[in-house]
């Protein structure tokens, strides 16, 4: 039977603590050569124990960019000893996302007292750092709701007035001329950028980008195709039965080009806001990661502000609206859904079927 001594079990004790720690371990004599590191330390790191123990630190660490802030603080309390050091930094050693570290560096002391070197204890605190972004990005989306929320009620109330205002004749207004239709535009569109201002949302959260442009364009083009001759089809089934709820309008004169010009702008700035506004803020409030509730419910939240047109246009408007949602879903571009809106309602004010 082998005795051991107390001091031989506790140093067995010590060692088997340290290598079992979940912190990574580093001890440095003074001389800047590396005495120690645990198996945390050896993952961390991305190193071999039996490779560097005996090397120095700065031949084997210094030229590792991806440990700049580490070497910073570890060199820090090799040339400064005596005092405690702590830090907290962010490393990237892998291929994954940047691990945030606390790392505490104190004196190595013999048995006698004496400085030997330092000991430096690396925590990885990289998941409560996740999970305190995960709460801080939880708070703002729900600020974000509460602004989105009242941004809805705020619209909605200035549509019913709008309609209210038309339906009573309170004030005598063409609804169908382009100024209308611009002012109608304009209370919607300037609550919608100022909210996506408050929200900090970017061009590209509303499908402005040139990711997917030439895609979206191409796609849209012909798609852009099929809805035309869906709609004159229905335009010519519905005169043909004398249910054409609109008359044929002329666009081939200069007036009628202004219109095409005029209504693409419209077209632009209604699919900013319904698709890549409401529909997008929809789907993010509500997690709907397939998006057609969104699409469901941006249809027929837009479909209702042109009640003052009629119950045909709600029902067009709504349904077309779904066809755009999808489409926009599929590469979350404003350019395609642009382009189909357009050509779309071209089409039907040509033919009379709005």
């Amino acid at each position: 039977m082998i005795k051991l001594s107390h001091r031989t079990t506790s140093y067995l004790l010590a060692r088997d603590a340290i290598e079992s720690m979940r912190d990574a371990v580093l001890s440095i004599d003074q001389r800047g050569t590396i005495i120690m590191l645990n198996p945390a330390a050896e993952q961390l790191l991305q190193v071999n124990a039996e490779e560097i123990i005996g090397r120095s630190f700065a031949q084997t660490f210094i030229e590792r960019a991806d440990l700049e802030n580490l070497n910073d603080c570890i060199l820090q309390a090799i040339y400064d000893p005596t005092t405690s050091h702590t830090a907290e930094i962010r490393v990237k050693v892998d291929d994954g996302p940047p691990r945030h570290l606390v790392v505490r560096s104190n004196l190595l002391t013999s048995e006698a007292g004496q400085s030997v070197g330092v000991v430096t204890v690396i925590a990885d605190i990289s998941e409560q750092v996740r999970l305190l972004e995960q709460q801080l990005d939880n708070a703002k989306t729900q600020q974000q709701f509460g602004q989105f929320f009242i941004y809805s009620l705020g619209v909605m109330s200035i549509g019913m007035i709008v309609n209210n205002l038309i339906a009573r004749s309170i004030v005598d207004v063409n609804i169908y001329t382009q100024a209308f239709a611009w002012q109608y535009l304009l209370v919607l569109l300037i609550p919608s950028l100022m909210i996506v201002k408050l929200m900090g949302l970017s061009l590209r959260d509303v499908g402005l980008s040139s990711e997917g442009l030439r895609r979206s364009f191409m796609e849209g083009m012909v798609v852009s195709i099929v809805a035309i001759a869906l709609t004159a089809a229905l335009a010519g089934t519905l005169h043909h039965l004398g249910r054409l709820p609109g008359k044929p309008v002329q666009l081939i004169d200069l007036e009628g080009l202004l219109t095409i010009a005029t209504y693409f702008m419209h077209s632009f700035f209604q699919e900013i806001v319904a698709r890549g506004f409401l529909q997008n803020a929809f789907q993010r409030f509500l997690n709907d990661e397939k998006g057609a509730k969104s699409v469901l419910l941006t249809s027929a939240f837009f479909g209702l502000f042109h009640i003052h047109f009629g119950f045909t246009a709600v029902i067009l408007t709504a349904v077309s609206g779904v066809a755009f949602g999808f489409f926009y879903l599929h590469n979350k571009n404003i350019a395609g859904v642009t382009l189909i809106h357009f050509t779309t309602g071209i089409c039907a004010f040509a033919s009379g079927l709005i």
